[in-house]
């Protein structure tokens, strides 16, 4: 990548290879994944469709990073019961754990030359 003057003062355009073996790796390790839960009634619903996001009583987003860590929290609108959110960190915690593991697993597959084709919609 190079950066280049555009001729118009303070202004500057990004140049960049077509080859796709010249990149620098970035790591990821401690980027967090997000799990959204839709509250209804006395249940959460994990990643909400638009209907159930229409009768929600609240809406919460967790961040969770490789090592199980909470590392982000957006509660958007109504309110959660004080044992509400226990619970949701410890589901958030084991999807987000585990989302992030099966997309390392996938990386390294592909690393090797193995590409697994899979949907997001699968059973934990």
């Amino acid at each position: 990548m190079k950066v280049i003057e555009s001729g118009k003062a303070g202004e500057y355009e990004l140049e960049l290879s077509d080859d796709p073996d010249d990149c620098v790796t970035v790591s990821v390790e401690k980027v967090p994944v997000f799990v959204s839960f839709s509250h209804l009634g006395n249940f959460a619903v994990v990643d909400p469709s638009i209907e159930e996001e229409l009768c929600m009583g609240c809406r919460a987003t967790l961040g969770v990073n490789k090592s199980g860590n909470i590392c982000a929290i957006d509660k958007g609108t109504g309110s959660l019961s004080v044992t509400a959110v226990p619970e949701l960190t410890l589901v958030a915690t084991k999807i987000g754990t585990k989302l992030i593991s099966d997309m390392d697993n996938m990386l390294e597959q592909e690393k090797l030359g193995k590409s697994i084709k899979t949907g997001f919609s699968r059973p934990f």
